[in-house]
């Protein structure tokens, strides 16, 4: 979690006529699982202990909280520009490892094609000179090895 350095926590409640500053521990997380920001506070309760917030902001109001950001304080015009170039350089480390996974798939499935083409030796020749239908194995693995050869090369 992030701590927060700059972040208050204001209390109050019905019978309360103002907010009152809490002295607290706040902490700001990302959780992938739920693609929501999490907020956690701690603030002191009533009967002595604590109690523990926590406020989760879905990933649908980012661009409503981001562009009333944008909106009303544009000074910070070179945080969103850097923020832009992280997420572009993950979304650009995500695609070279896709693409180097792609290669090594590309290479196995060349692999698996070359291996089969030694396979025919070792299925039964005999359904060719037989009459249709009387060597039916034969034909069914000559046929399920031509199915699997064709998936193979539309994976190329």
């Amino acid at each position: 979690m992030i701590r927060l350095k700059s972040t208050k926590v204001y209390r109050g409640g019905v019978s309360a006529s103002e907010l009152r500053r809490e002295s607290t521990i706040s902490r700001a997380r990302v959780d992938k699982g739920s693609k929501s920001l999490e907020f956690e506070f701690n603030i002191a309760s009533k009967g002595g202990g604590t109690t523990q917030i926590l406020l989760e902001i879905g990933q649908e109001d980012f661009k409503s909280i981001l562009n009333e950001i944008a909106s009303l304080l544009p000074q910070n015009v070179g945080l969103f520009s850097e923020c832009a170039l992280i997420a572009n350089k993950c979304n650009m480390d995500l695609l070279k490892k896709t693409e180097g996974e792609q290669e090594k798939l590309v290479l196995r499935t060349q692999e698996l094609l070359k291996d089969l083409n030694h396979v025919d030796e070792f299925i039964p020749g005999g359904y060719h000179f037989a009459p249709p239908g009387k060597d039916s194995a034969g034909e069914k693995i000559r046929t399920k090895m031509e199915n699997v050869e064709e998936v193979l090369r539309d994976l190329r």
